[in-house]
């Protein structure tokens, strides 16, 4: 009986082994084991998708913020290239100094579409001239902004690219555009040849230096 209740209270307890059990490989852990280490695992999951979250909104932002940036930009600097560009090149040098009327000035740029008939067109036509003028002074301005926000290099020398874009400018105009174009060659004049030399220095600076100081103020915001 003395052996019996020694086994039966010595090492007839369950327990002992229970709690080896409990710690053997395979052995279930208690629920809540699992519902601690389920709720960390849901914090750190929960953080994670917060932290992406974080992240593509910062980039969206961001993106949305240069594009606004670009669009400002390219409007800026064609309006500035369109005015000043009618001012001096339409109003001043073709039509006060080569005694024009401005409104043949503005149909001249028309005829590149309409041709000839432009000239018979009025003011409506004269219209479309001034909208054609400004479609391409922020065709120009677009064309080099973009290249700039593409082009670090571009970007770090935008004073001298500007300059030399300036002239491309002339060049893909007076001699690819034009020609090419609907309009009627003008005819000859003993001011051709400071009329090229104006046009093409008017170009280099109205054209180059306004979108190299955009692009350059833009690069180093104050």
């Amino acid at each position: 009986m003395r052996n019996r209740n020694c086994w039966g209270e010595g090492y007839g307890s369950i327990a002992p082994y229970d709690s080896l059990r409990d710690a053997t490989p395979g052995r279930r852990r208690p629920v809540g084991v699992e519902t601690g280490a389920q709720g960390y695992m849901s914090i750190l999951h929960t953080q994670t998708e917060k932290r992406g979250t974080v992240r593509m909104s910062t980039t969206t932002s961001t993106s949305h913020v240069n594009r606004h940036s670009l669009l400002r930009s390219i409007a800026l600097g064609g309006m500035i290239i369109g005015v000043t560009q009618a001012i001096i090149q339409e109003w001043f040098v073709f039509s006060v100094l080569s005694n024009n009327p401005f409104i043949t000035v503005l149909q001249y740029i028309a005829s590149g579409v309409l041709g000839i008939a432009a000239f018979g067109g009025g003011i409506g036509t004269a219209l479309l001239g001034v909208l054609i003028h400004f479609f391409i002074s922020f065709i120009i301005a677009g064309v080099f902004i973009l290249s700039a926000d593409r082009i670090p290099l571009l970007r770090r020398y935008a004073i001298p690219g500007a300059l030399v874009y300036g002239f491309g400018v002339f060049i893909v105009l007076n001699f690819i555009v034009i020609p090419r174009s609907s309009a009627p060659p003008l005819p000859a004049s003993t001011k051709a040849v400071p009329l090229l030399i104006e046009t093409t220095i008017d170009h280099i600076l109205v054209i180059g230096l306004t979108l190299g100081i955009i692009v350059r103020r833009n690069a180093n915001p104050q």
